[in-house]
């Protein structure tokens, strides 16, 4: 059954609005405050003639409520309404504002509106500046701008202190494999697949870091795991498959594999140059074993004649031999 987010996200409002309704009359005093802040923005998704008046005023008559705050802040910014959504963030207390959720959401503003500099700048300059989400935000940000060195350095800082923190090792993972530094992001995601063995994420970019160390059959076998836990429907899996065996000569198997991957996901530009480089390999193949096949077939005629010449020149050789031997044992005069 579906949830009233489902709904929401796929546009219907009518559901999501009477399913989520149904839901704040069951939730606990403390998160019906947020819940019912969604629900004013379901109201505005249905119509937006009526703006955000009424969204703003129930921000404004729960000013200590920093769940509320937050998610209208991050509504505000989801409709490009940035402006407002800072002058909201003006309004607020000291204590509201230092509130992590307050302070992700002001910061996912300033990147939404083209300023990630300040977003850095905001989320560096909190206490909790290691805060897992804070330090994800900024590294992607960092990451965003091509600076994967310094992205891998926010998040390392980070891990020093929570060194188990799952995005965080996955996320640092990732930038490892960015750098060509397969060992490290072998090692972690081998420590987040082991902690979390149903994620085919975990599985399939584990077999990239064993790709990019030469460990073919460790990264086949990691690959099919993750094709299996995503019961065959992740397309970039099944593209990866394709790329390692065409890379490995198998061609054919590896068109299977590919087409599998554009069938899932028709727009997959990765899996369209795969094939066309799977294709080409097997042409090449195709048109080296013709070259094959006729260098066999002359070889099979001319069998004989070359046995021939072969005998020929063994009994040369043994006649040479025994000449010389004659002569060797024949006494001087």
């Amino acid at each position: 059954m579906e949830s009233w987010f489902y709904h929401f996200y796929t546009d219907d409002f009518d559901s999501a609005k009477a399913k989520l309704s149904a839901q704040i009359e069951k939730a606990e005093d403390s998160k019906k405050s947020g819940l019912q802040a969604w629900l004013l923005y379901i109201d505005v998704k249905k119509d937006r003639d009526q703006g955000f008046g009424t969204l703003l005023k129930f921000a404004a008559d729960n000013p200590a409520d920093a769940s509320v705050q937050s998610l209208t802040m991050s509504f505000l910014t989801w409709e490009e309404h940035y402006a407002d959504a800072i002058a909201l963030h003006s309004r607020l207390s000291s204590e509201i504002a230092a509130d992590s959720r307050v302070v992700k959401a002001l910061a996912e503003c300033h990147v939404a509106s083209a300023h990630p500099q300040e977003a850095i700048g905001l989320l560096t300059s909190q206490k909790n500046a290691e805060n897992p989400e804070f330090a994800l935000m900024v590294a992607d940000i960092y990451k965003t701008d091509g600076k994967f060195d310094e992205a891998m350095d926010v998040l390392h800082k980070a891990l020093e202190l929570q060194p188990s923190h799952e995005r965080m090792r996955f996320h640092f993972a990732l930038l490892a494999i960015e750098k060509n530094k397969y060992e490290i992001s072998f090692y972690l995601l081998s420590s987040l697949k082991y902690d979390f063995p149903k994620n085919s994420e975990y599985w399939g970019y584990f077999g990239n870091a064993c790709l990019g160390l030469e460990l073919y059959d460790l990264a086949l076998a990691a690959y099919k795991q993750a094709d299996e836990l995503a019961k065959g429907e992740a397309s970039w899996i099944a593209g990866n498959i394709g790329n390692l065996l065409t890379n490995k000569g198998l061609p054919t198997e590896a068109i299977l594999h590919l087409k599998r991957a554009m069938k899932i996901d028709e727009n997959s530009q990765y899996a369209f140059d795969r094939m066309a480089s799977a294709l080409k390999k097997k042409e090449e193949e195709e048109k080296l074993a013709q070259k094959k096949k006729l260098e066999g077939k002359l070889l099979f005629q001319e069998y004989e004649s070359e046995r021939e010449k072969v005998r020929a020149n063994a009994l040369a050789l043994s006649q040479g031999l025994s000449a010389l031997l004659m002569g060797a044992s024949t006494p001087n005069q």
